[in-house]
C-alpha cells in the first residue's frame, strides 16, 4: 500500500510468484498441482454478461464516489494528496480490498465455466492477458478497461481461430503455436510506441442518460467575453 507506479506493479508480481508458489508446492494443504475435477459448469454467456455488467457498474460507483475521487489523486501526486490530508495507505487498502472481492467472484465464475482448475489458470498466461488489456485499453479510464478487454479478445479469439487453421478452397491454412502470444505482443509495443496513454487516453465513454449543460447563447458569452477583458 505505500508503493506507487513500478514498484507497487512489481511487488504485485511478486506476491503473485510467492502464492503460485506456495499453492503448487505445499501439497498437505493445497493438493498442489493436481487438477480440480468435477466442478458444476454452471456459466454460460449470460451469467457471464450479468456478472460483467455488476462489476462494471460497482467499478464506476467506487470511481464517481470520495474514495475514487481521493485513489486517484494519490496516484497523480502522493505527496500532494498527503498534504490534503488523505490517508493514502487506507483509500489504496479499501480499493485493494474491492478489487480482491471483484477478483475472487471472478474466480468462482471462472472456475463454473471450465468445470476443472489447475494452478497454471490462474498464473502468467491470465496476468499477461489482463495487462494486455489495461495497456491497450488505456489504464486511466474505466472506458479504456472495458473497450480493452473487449479490443483484446476479439484479437484472441481470430489468432486462436487462426492456429487452429482454416480453409480457403481447398487450401488449409493455419498459423504456427504461439502466434497469440507473439501477435499481443507487438500490438502492446505498438500501443506503446504510438499511443502510449492506450486507445480511450484516459478518457471516459459519454453517458447516454447523463443530463448535458446547456450551451450558453452566443451574445451573453461575448458579453461575459468583454467584461473580462
Amino acid at each position: 500500500m505505500r508503493l506507487s507506479g513500478i514498484a507497487a506493479s512489481i511487488a504485485t508480481f511478486a506476491f503473485l510468484v510467492v502464492v503460485n508458489s506456495i499453492y503448487a508446492n505445499w501439497d498437505n494443504v493445497t493438493a498442489g498441482t493436481s487438477s480440480m475435477v468435477g466442478i458444476p459448469t454452471l456459466v454460460g454467456p449470460w451469467v457471464s454478461f450479468a456478472f460483467v455488467a455488476i462489476a462494471v457498474i460497482l467499478a464506476y460507483l467506487f470511481q464517481i464516489s470520495g474514495f475514487g475521487l481521493m485513489l486517484r489523486a494519490s496516484r497523480d501526486d502522493a505527496v500532494a494528496a498527503a498534504s490534503s490530508a488523505i490517508e493514502i495507505e487506507r483509500v489504496r487498502l479499501i480499493a485493494f480490498a474491492i478489487s480482491g472481492f471483484v477478483v475472487g467472484a471472478a474466480g468462482g465464475v471462472y472456475a463454473h465455466f471450465l468445470g476443472i482448475l489447475t494452478t497454471d489458470v490462474f498464473y502468467l498466461d491470465l496476468t499477461f492477458i489482463t495487462i494486455a488489456m489495461l495497456i491497450v485499453g488505456g489504464i486511466g479510464s474505466l472506458s479504456g478497461a472495458v473497450v480493452g478487454v473487449v479490443f483484446i479478445t476479439v484479437i484472441t479469439e481470430a489468432f486462436r481461430a487462426g492456429e487452429a487453421g482454416f480453409d480457403i478452397g481447398s487450401l488449409s491454412l493455419s498459423l504456427p503455436r504461439g502466434a497469440q502470444e507473439i501477435g499481443l505482443g507487438v500490438l502492446m509495443a505498438l500501443v506503446l510506441i504510438f499511443r502510449p496513454e492506450g486507445i480511450m487516453g484516459g478518457r471516459e465513454l459519454p453517458f447516454p442518460f447523463r443530463a448535458r449543460r446547456p450551451k450558453a447563447p452566443v451574445a451573453l458569452t461575448r458579453v461575459k467575453e468583454s467584461k473580462l477583458v
